[in-house]
C-alpha cells in the first residue's frame, strides 16, 4: 500500500484574477438585483395578465438600466406627492393618514363602486375626491387600514437580502480597487451611479407598498363627478405635484448621473477621443437640466411648452447618453491588465460575481 500523505487546508480564496465575463456578470448581476428590488410599481388594470405584469415590470428594470435618473425623478416626485396628499388630509378631514397610505392611495390602490346602479362599475378616484369621500359622505379611515394594505404588500425579503449582499460586496470591490490603487473600468462606474440611483429609489419608496395587485373597493351610494374608469396608472403618473418642486427634483435626479461619470475623468481609453468624448458627455450630462431651465427661465414661457431649444437639448442629451452607454462596452476592448486582478480580501466573501 502507498503511503498517501493528505494535507488538510482552511478557507481558500479563488485565483487573484477575474475575466471580462465576470466583470460583466457582476455588473449586471449587481444592477439587476438593485433595480429589480427597488422599483415599486403601481397597480396594474384590472384583468392584467400576470405575464402582462411580469413583462411591465421587466420593461421597468430595462428602463431603469439605461436611465436610471428617470426613474429618481419619478420615485422622488411620488414620495414629494405622497406626502402633499398626507398633509392635504390633516387639513380637510377628522384623521390623518400615513405615508403608507398617502402612497396607497396615489398608485391607485383604492377604487369606488357605485352601489346605486344596477350593475356597478368600478372606478377610479383621484385623492381630492377621496378625501371628500372620507370628509363629507362619512366613510370611515378604516377602510384604509395599514393590515389591509400590507396584506395585499408583497415584499420579498429573500430578494432585498440578497440584493443588499450583492450591493454592499460590490461597494466593497469598489473601494478596495481604490484603495489598492487599481484600475476601475467603466462599466464599473456606471454600475456604482445605477446602485446610488437604485439607493434613492429605495430610500423614497420606503413606505410605497411593494406589488400589490388588487385594490381596495369602497362602496357609495351614488357618482362621484370627474371618475375615471379604471385602468393601470403609470410609474410616470403622479398627483398633487408642484411645478417648481418637480423642476428642483428633476434637475437634481439628471445631475446626479452625469456628475457620478466625471469620477471617470483619469480612467484609462483606448483612444484619446473616447477619453475626451466621456469627458464632454459627463460633464454635458450634469449641465444639461440646469441649461434647460436657464432656457425655460429666460424665455418666460411655462415648462409644458416644447420649444425647439428644448428639444435640442434634449437630443443631446439623449445622443451623449447613449454614447456612454457604448463606450462602457467598446472600451473593455483595451484596458490596464490590474483590471482583471481583484482585491485579495473579497474573495472569501460569496456573492454573484
Amino acid at each position: 500500500m502507498p503511503n498517501w500523505t493528505v494535507e488538510n487546508v482552511g478557507w481558500a480564496s479563488e485565483p487573484q484574477s477575474r475575466g471580462t465575463i465576470g466583470l460583466l456578470w457582476s455588473c449586471f448581476a449587481t444592477i439587476f438585483l438593485c433595480t429589480w428590488s427597488a422599483i415599486h410599481p403601481n397597480l396594474p388594470a384590472i384583468g392584467e395578465s400576470q405575464r402582462e405584469i411580469f413583462r411591465r415590470r421587466v420593461g421597468y428594470v430595462v428602463g431603469a438600466l439605461v436611465m436610471p435618473e428617470a426613474f429618481v425623478l419619478i420615485a422622488l416626485s411620488e414620495a414629494m406627492a405622497a406626502w402633499e396628499i398626507k398633509s392635504a388630509s390633516s387639513s380637510l378631514v377628522s384623521f390623518k393618514w400615513t405615508m403608507q397610505q398617502a402612497f396607497f392611495i396615489n398608485m391607485g390602490g383604492v377604487v369606488i363602486s357605485d352601489v346605486s346602479k344596477t350593475s356597478p362599475e368600478t372606478t377610479r378616484v383621484d385623492p381630492r375626491q377621496l378625501i371628500e369621500l372620507f370628509s363629507q359622505r362619512g366613510l370611515l379611515s378604516p377602510a384604509l387600514e395599514s393590515s389591509d394594505i400590507d396584506d395585499r404588500s408583497k415584499s420579498d425579503c429573500i430578494v432585498k437580502s440578497i440584493a443588499a449582499t450583492q450591493i454592499l460586496w460590490f461597494i466593497a470591490q469598489i473601494i478596495g480597487r481604490a484603495a489598492n490603487s487599481m484600475s476601475v473600468t467603466t462599466i464599473e462606474l456606471f454600475t456604482l451611479s445605477n446602485v446610488c440611483c437604485g439607493a434613492i429609489m429605495y430610500i423614497a419608496w420606503w413606505k410605497k407598498p411593494f406589488d400589490i395587485r388588487t385594490p381596495i373597493v369602497l362602496e357609495v351610494p351614488g357618482p362621484l363627478q370627474d371618475q375615471q374608469n379604471i385602468k393601470r396608472v403609470g410609474l410616470d403618473q403622479w398627483h398633487f405635484k408642484s411645478s417648481n418642486k418637480t423642476m428642483i427634483i428633476w434637475i437634481l435626479s439628471f445631475s446626479l448621473f452625469g456628475g457620478l461619470q466625471i469620477l471617470a475623468w483619469r480612467f484609462y481609453f483606448p483612444s484619446e477621443a473616447e477619453k475626451w468624448l466621456w469627458r464632454a458627455s459627463s460633464i454635458y450630462c450634469s449641465a444639461a437640466p440646469v441649461m434647460w431651465l436657464i432656457v425655460v427661465v429666460m424665455l418666460d414661457v411655462s415648462s409644458q411648452v416644447y420649444l425647439p431649444q428644448v428639444w435640442v437639448l434634449g437630443a443631446l442629451y439623449s445622443v451623449t447618453r447613449l454614447y456612454m452607454f457604448v463606450e462602457m462596452f467598446v472600451g473593455l476592448r483595451s484596458v490596464p491588465v490590474d483590471v482583471y486582478q481583484t482585491v485579495q480580501w473579497s474573495q472569501y466573501f460569496p456573492a454573484l460575481g
